[in-house]
């Protein structure tokens, strides 16, 4: 087969991925505004096996099990999303409303504070 052959197709096979990981997150997205939040939960679950260096994805799966009331879940997701991309004020603060939902003040106020510490960019 020819070399440049394989490049092209190489280069659309990532071009399509990319256009795919798009469009799920978007579904994502959507279905967590309508509130389905398994529907939501599945497709980000899948974006995160699929790209688990993603924050974004991270922090998504944060906020819908925040919104389903899996606050342990939630916390344990924004922590890994924190991880990735540290300067992030809305991944500490939503960090903090899950420590707040849980009554763990100390946990909360630290979150808050690291959060209003940091600039969005």
């Amino acid at each position: 087969m020819n070399f440049f052959l394989i490049i092209e197709i190489l280069a659309a096979l990532i071009i399509t991925r990319g256009i795919l990981i798009n469009i799920l997150y978007k579904f994502g997205s959507y279905f967590s505004e309508k509130e389905e939040f398994q529907k939501s939960l599945s497709i980000f679950k899948f974006l995160n096996i699929v790209n688990p260096n993603d924050y974004i994805v991270l922090d998504c799966l944060g906020d819908t099990f925040f919104d389903l009331k899996e606050y342990h879940s939630a916390i344990k997701f924004y922590k890994k999303s924190l991880i990735k991309f540290s300067n992030n004020p809305e991944t500490n603060k939503n960090l903090a409303r899950a420590y707040l939902a849980l009554s763990e003040w100390n946990e909360a106020s630290y979150f808050f504070a690291a959060g209003n510490s940091l600039k969005r960019g």
